[in-house]
């Protein structure tokens, strides 16, 4: 069973639509499935991301978090690198970093 996490700010149209093609495009890529699951969580703030990050691991009993790192210039890898460290440091489970 894979189970896609997909974190974003708030719930928006614009958010709802890149949810969308992000699972169309997952399915293109693997196919209809049903062990495959998408699942998106909120938080405004981002120094409670990987917070929220491991209650899903706890609640799913997930086996691994892979979790994708692109680069997205100087100011914004900072707040994306926090998270990556602050689960790196903390995380009671295997963790994954793609970067992409």
């Amino acid at each position: 069973e894979v189970n896609f996490l997909h974190i974003s700010k708030q719930k928006t149209p614009v958010g709802d639509d890149v949810f969308k093609t992000l699972k169309e495009e997952i399915h293109s890529y693997l196919g209809e499935k049903e062990n495959i699951t998408f699942e998106r969580i909120y938080s405004e703030d981002p120094e409670i991301f990987a917070g929220r990050i491991d209650e899903y691991m706890d609640d799913s009993k997930a086996d691994l978090l892979a979790i994708t790192f692109y680069d997205r210039g100087p100011l914004r890898n900072i707040f994306h690198g926090i998270i990556t460290k602050e689960l790196s440091e903390t995380a009671g489970y295997p963790l994954l970093v793609l970067h992409v």
